[in-house]
């Protein structure tokens, strides 16, 4: 009956490290599928910012004459915007950098505590 018991005591050890190493494998999915998510939206806020930069460039290229003569609010209006991606950019890259885990996220959210919250569209997870 030893060898029984053993053989036994095994096995629950075996289905113990099973469950351990599916759980553990479970909560890393999680936390790279957030971490991929975060990384899109990263991307997709530099892309907007490239467009941003596009825009300006053209826009001064085409009126550079009448910027130096008039107040041009749409090149002002457009470097607020650029502050405002470039700092969500920057938000999104501590994030990854801090080592956030899906549960301190979930945990977050809960809380309510909108600063901790990143957004992503469902069509820029289909794209």
């Amino acid at each position: 009956m030893s060898l029984l018991d053993n053989f036994s005591g095994n096995l629950d050890d075996l289905k113990s490290t099973v469950k351990d190493f599916t759980e553990l494998i479970k909560n890393n999915s999680k936390e790279l599928k957030e971490q991929t998510a975060i990384r899109l939206e990263i991307s997709k806020e530099e892309r907007k910012l490239a467009s941003m930069y596009r825009d300006i460039g053209e826009t001064f290229y085409k009126e550079h004459n009448k910027l130096s003569n008039h107040s041009n609010d749409y090149i002002e209006s457009k470097i607020g915007e650029i502050d405002i991606v470039v700092a969500k950019i920057e938000s999104l890259k501590m994030k990854l950098e801090t080592g956030f885990t899906a549960e301190k996220t979930e945990g977050d959210f809960k809380s309510g505590k909108p600063e901790s919250i990143v957004y992503i569209d469902e069509e820029d997870l289909n794209k």
